[in-house]
């Protein structure tokens, strides 16, 4: 979706890999020259509906780099993985944590055109092609959390994934779980704000 995003705004694009392939993922430090001097943004969202999303992704289409499909795991099994930050340490190494920009898929649209709105002119009529835009590369399941897991499944989840837990409480102010942070952020991590904040919040 991000993708489709970005191609109603062609002025702005330097170079972007081509939409569903491998390359389009690639991290941040695998591309130093590319990415040198530019805001590093980067989409998110709540620990428990990434966890979900990815493993049913994992379960239809399969995952990088050879998108081989697996098993759809347990709720248990779901929650007590620590996928989440070792996704986010791909773009989000310790020596250079930094993302400027973090888009919201919960708000992508909002988030999407606030932070556009810096580099084009917004026009009534290309907010509406934004807004209109269909959503592309999804997968149809049902997105209930309360179907899935338990309250004790999602405490868990943030317990295995403390990187995601301290990014996600930067950028929407708390966690799904509401629950108050058990320690610290990991060293790495600190000061949170100076590792970037959702787009609609920032303009």
């Amino acid at each position: 979706m991000t993708h489709a995003l970005f191609r109603l705004f062609p002025e702005v694009i330097e170079f972007a890999d081509p939409a569903e392939t491998v390359a389009q993922h690639t991290a941040f430090q695998d591309r130093p020259e590319e990415v040198e001097g530019k805001l590093r943004v980067l989409n998110i969202r709540r620990l428990p509906k990434w966890m979900l999303s990815f493993h049913i992704w994992k379960s239809v289409v399969g995952v990088l780099p050879d998108f081989e499909k697996a098993p759809m795991l347990s709720p248990h099994q779901i929650a007590d993985s620590n996928i989440a930050d070792a996704f986010l340490i791909r773009y989000m190494q310790p020596e250079e944590p930094k993302i400027d920009v973090w888009i919201r898929t919960e708000n992508m649209i909002d988030d999407f055109l606030a932070f556009i709105g810096n580099y084009v002119e917004l026009t009534p009529e290309r907010e509406e092609e934004v807004r209109n835009l269909p959503r592309v590369n999804e997968v149809a399941y049902d997105k209930a959390l309360d179907h899935w897991f338990t309250s004790a499944h999602i405490r868990l989840m943030y317990l295995r994934n403390p990187i995601w837990a301290a990014l996600e409480r930067t950028v929407y102010g708390d966690t799904a779980d509401g629950a108050e942070p058990l320690g610290p952020a990991p060293e790495w991590l600190r000061p949170l704000d100076q590792l970037g904040k959702a787009a609609a919040l920032s303009s």
